[in-house]
């Protein structure tokens, strides 16, 4: 089975906690700091060195492993192993946990270290669409008019991608911008790009990179994707695009030439198992033709009313779907990390997180699919509070600030590692 694409903070001072902290008590849902974060490292890069265990003692580490349950992980370790011949893609859908790339970025990074960089992978216009993007790039325009759509924040100004992100431009010509900053595990630039959009397919009139134009040439794959191989690689470009209807850009796709591991995410703030569903997901997924589709969600689901049956219908739903439309690719579930929630100016684990942990983990099992128990990992009942104390989470007790999504995607990529190995 093969598929890929999918899904998400801002301010670090006393008055943005302190209106978090009202907001809190008149929300019990707590839906706008689902939905619209502010954390305190918006942009930040995950570590440069690995960090300690040790410093953690409450986590488990020998939970810190792939249940594979039955599946057979063999044709991937399969690919791994030919990666100096053919790219190995990973896909990650997720929430907001996902989206801003602090956990993936590092996974991307130990990963790309063992086995070798395809590229960056999939990147989203989040910026223009008014939201927190990754700190490894930029996109940019110097356009303006511009209709943008997030897919948790209603009504939309545009229509919806199956990235969750949709930037419209007015008719005629636009430009965007792309730039890969220069970071630990960086890429060595892109010689290939892949365009995802609805709608009308654009029209390239010229690529551009320190002040050249650059030779490129064009291929149509299939309905929504538009191919770009460029005569030379670069960091950074502008496409000028003409357009004579109604384009939604939704993403790039940067490739390198090179063999080794693309790790895309689509990953969007508030996100469930049932948020992707309506907007062409599959067909989305299978044009990034991963090996490993891995999903990450959860959280959200639990501060709904959903009953169990309820959740494992959607579960369900939302992986033959991906099954569906990628047969080739292996699938991952996580669970989702003991959360809490506000009640006032105090706070406590969420039961339901906690439950619907039980729940993906008995699915997974039930249905021969593998499985990555992040709960237990974390350190299981109560481990919230290690991480709140130990200053590994945000100001609302939601989400981690940089040095928590680093020891969250370390975590990670050695389990992975270990899996592909």
């Amino acid at each position: 089975m093969k598929i890929h694409q999918i899904l998400y903070p801002v301010i670090g001072l006393t008055i943005a906690a302190a209106s978090a902290q009202a907001v809190f008590a008149d929300d019990d849902n707590q839906e706008e700091q689902r939905v619209s974060p502010q954390l305190e490292d918006e942009g930040a890069a995950p570590a440069v060195r690995r960090l300690s265990y040790g410093a953690y003692p409450w986590l488990h580490l020998d939970a810190n492993k792939i249940e594979f349950n039955g599946a057979d992980w063999g044709p991937l370790r399969m690919r791994v192993d030919a990666t100096g011949t053919t790219p190995f893609r990973i896909l990650l859908i997720g929430d907001s946990h996902i989206q801003g790339d602090g956990a993936t970025g590092m996974a991307r990074r130990m990963l790309q270290d063992r086995y070798g960089s395809a590229g960056r992978g999939l990147i989203t216009p989040n910026k223009l669409a008014n939201t927190n993007q990754p700190a490894d790039y930029t996109i940019t325009s110097n356009t303006t008019g511009w209709r943008t759509a997030r897919l948790m924040k209603l009504p939309w100004a545009s229509p919806m991608t199956f990235t969750g992100i949709s930037c419209t431009p007015p008719v005629g010509k636009f430009d965007m911008t792309i730039r890969l900053k220069e970071l630990p595990g960086s890429y060595q630039g892109f010689d290939r790009v892949k365009i995802y959009y609805g709608g009308i397919t654009p029209e390239v009139e010229s690529i551009v990179s320190d002040g050249r134009e650059i030779e490129f040439t064009r291929t149509v794959p299939g309905n929504g994707c538009l191919e770009l191989t460029l005569r030379r690689s670069v960091t950074s470009c502008t496409f000028n695009f003409r357009t004579p209807g109604e384009t939604n850009m939704a993403g790039f796709e940067l490739l390198n030439g090179h063999n080794g591991v693309e790790f895309s995410i689509i990953g969007n703030n508030g996100a469930n198992f049932t948020s992707y569903m309506p907007h062409e997901i599959g067909r989305g997924v299978a044009q990034l033709d991963p090996d490993l589709i891995i999903v990450a969600m959860g959280i959200n689901d639990a501060w709904g009313n959903l009953t169990d049956a309820q959740f494992v219908k959607n579960v369900d739903t939302f992986v033959r779907e991906l099954q569906r439309a990628c047969p080739d690719a292996k699938i991952l579930l996580t669970t989702p990390n003991e959360t809490q929630k506000r009640n006032g100016r105090t706070s406590a684990p969420r039961k339901r997180v906690a439950d619907f942990r039980e729940i993906i983990k008995k699915y997974c099992a039930d249905n021969h699919i593998a499985v990555y128990d992040y709960y237990d990992v974390c350190g299981g009942d109560g481990s919230s509070y290690h991480w709140i104390k130990n200053d590994l989470y945000s100001h609302d007790n939601l989400h981690y600030n940089i040095t928590g999504y680093t020891l969250m995607g370390q975590l990670l990529g050695d389990a992975l590692i270990q899996a592909l190995d």
